[in-house]
């Protein structure tokens, strides 16, 4: 219920969060920032934290959309899926920063720790595309062999031999 007042009371702002005043920005932020600590540890919490992360983003706040996805992964951190978007959340901003150097380390972060997920899978091989589309062919060759080493150790881990197959089509 915190949550949808959230959402009402401030639906005007988000819709375009980059033409709010900083009064307004600082009106999402209260208004998700109490949901996340009046039911901490919750997904509603969570969820709070995120839109929070959202529209910092939106508004090309990268700093402080991050802090805010940081605060997703450490209190909410029994929401895989949710923790899931934080992380590939973040790994974009620092993308729309044109730190790729920096959005390498959040995708092989979710590789490592989402490895089952479609986008721990694609997040391996995301990688070395970027590095050809920015003409780095070194650094996508060394990212290739590096996604064709994890597929080829995650294979025979599978949890479900359909699990094994998908891997083996990404590889």
């Amino acid at each position: 219920r915190m949550l949808w007042k959230a959402d009402n009371a401030t639906k005007a702002i988000t819709k375009d969060p980059s033409t709010a005043t900083p009064e307004q920005v600082q009106q999402v932020v209260t208004a998700y920032g109490r949901v996340a600590e009046q039911v901490p540890g919750t997904l509603w919490g969570g969820q709070a934290q995120f839109v929070i992360g959202a529209f910092h983003g939106a508004r090309k706040e990268y700093d402080g959309a991050r802090q805010a996805f940081a605060a997703v992964l450490q209190n909410y951190n029994q929401f895989p899926a949710l923790c899931l978007r934080a992380r590939i959340a973040i790994a974009k901003t620092y993308e729309a920063e044109d730190n790729w150097h920096e959005a390498v380390k959040e995708y092989r972060e979710i590789a490592d720790r989402h490895p089952w997920t479609k986008a721990g899978m694609e997040a391996l091989l995301y990688i070395p595309v970027t590095y050809e589309k920015r003409q780095q062919p070194d650094a996508a060759k060394d990212a290739y062999e590096r996604a064709i080493r994890i597929y080829s150790k995650l294979i025979p881990d599978a949890p479900t031999p359909e699990a094994g197959l998908q891997t083996k089509g990404y590889l």
